[in-house]
C-alpha cells in the first residue's frame, strides 16, 4: 500500500517558521530619513545598471573590431538554428499524421 505524504500541522513548527521569517523582513520606520535612504539605494542601483550597460556596449564594440567576431557571431547563429530546427522537428514528429488526400477530390 502506497502512503502519500501529507502535511501535518504542528504548532511548534509553524511558530519556528514564523520566527525565522521575521528576521528576513526589514521593518523600517515610515519617515523622511528612510525615504532618503531608499532613494539613495535606488539611485546607486540605477547608476550601476547604466555603467554596466555602457561597459557591455563598449565590449561589443571592441569585440566587433576583432577578425574572429564574424566567425563567433556566425557560430552563435548556427547553434541557435540547429536547436530551433531540432525543436521544430520534434514538434512535427509528435503531431498526428494528417490523413492522405483523397484523389477523387481532384477529379
Amino acid at each position: 500500500m502506497v502512503q502519500t505524504a501529507r502535511y501535518q500541522a504542528r504548532r511548534g513548527r509553524a511558530e519556528e517558521i514564523y520566527e525565522g521569517t521575521k528576521d528576513l523582513i526589514v521593518m523600517l520606520p515610515k519617515d523622511a530619513m528612510t525615504k532618503l535612504m531608499i532613494r539613495q539605494v535606488v539611485d546607486a542601483l540605477n547608476a550601476v545598471s547604466k555603467t554596466l550597460e555602457r561597459l557591455k556596449a563598449e565590449m561589443l564594440e571592441l569585440a566587433s573590431q576583432l577578425p574572429e567576431y564574424l566567425v563567433y557571431m556566425t557560430a552563435g547563429a548556427n547553434k541557435f538554428l540547429r536547436i530551433y530546427y531540432g525543436r521544430v522537428k520534434e514538434y512535427l514528429a509528435a503531431q498526428k499524421e494528417p490523413p492522405a488526400p483523397d484523389p477523387r477530390e481532384y477529379i
